[in-house]
């Protein structure tokens, strides 16, 4: 009788091992997808800071403005790693990437005439001109005086990243831009965002953090 219980002992032992393993696997099998769902939603959920703007309203009391936009000044980031993370720069190109899709989504808004980037670049071409490096205020100024602009956008890009960690992708995009009256060099307008978003390219996270800019800017003129 003894080495049968012993015997049914070791059944059950095996039996409820097998069970807590099942259900081990189970519970990780259920925290790796809540976890993939942590991070698609996180691309979707707006972020909690909103992009930074300030408007001095005097200046858009004449609408619409006729507004030059020139290439951000963007320093090539390359690749590298921090930590766990890798990371790897979008693209040479993030300050003429960034600085496009800004002029496309404040053309859609009441009061901004942007100005063709193809007339700022033949312009400059005519003239034999060349900007070359980082774009400063008296020279983007130079610029939209000779285009016959009322204004002028510039700006610098921090972050144009798409990285990995531990199987998570994403990318990261920083950048800033101001407004500037030609006719007093006056600051009309700033801006300001940082975006880190789970599971989004750069280019498209660039796309979602303008469009965010974009709606802070009308809220505040309008």
């Amino acid at each position: 009788m003894k080495l049968v219980t012993l015997a049914q002992k070791a059944i059950l032992i095996t039996y409820f091992t097998y069970l807590f393993e099942i259900e081990m696997k189970k519970t990780q099998s259920i925290i790796s997808l809540l976890a993939l769902v942590l991070i698609s939603l996180s691309s979707c959920m707006p972020s909690k800071v909103a992009p930074s703007v300030t408007v001095k309203k005097d200046y858009f009391k004449d609408k619409p403005l006729k507004i030059a936009i020139v290439d951000f000044n963007y320093e090539f980031e390359g690749e590298g790693t921090k930590g766990a993370t890798k990371y790897v720069s979008a693209g040479k190109d993030g300050g003429h990437i960034i600085s496009n899709i800004l002029a496309s989504e404040l053309n859609n808004m009441d009061g901004f005439q942007i100005l063709e980037r193809s007339e700022i670049e033949k312009l400059l071409d005519e003239q034999k001109l060349q900007v070359s490096g980082v774009i400063d205020e008296s020279s983007a100024v130079e610029i939209g005086k000779m285009i016959g602009a009322d204004a002028v956008i510039l700006g610098d890009v921090t972050d144009y990243l798409e990285w990995t960690n531990t199987g998570v992708v994403g990318s990261t995009v920083t950048f800033s831009a101001r407004l500037v009256d030609i006719e007093s060099s006056q600051m009309m307008l700033s801006t300001s965002i940082s975006r880190i978003r789970f599971g989004v390219q750069a280019f498209h996270n660039v796309q979602l953090s303008v469009q965010e800019v974009s709606k802070k800017i009308n809220k505040e003129l309008n």
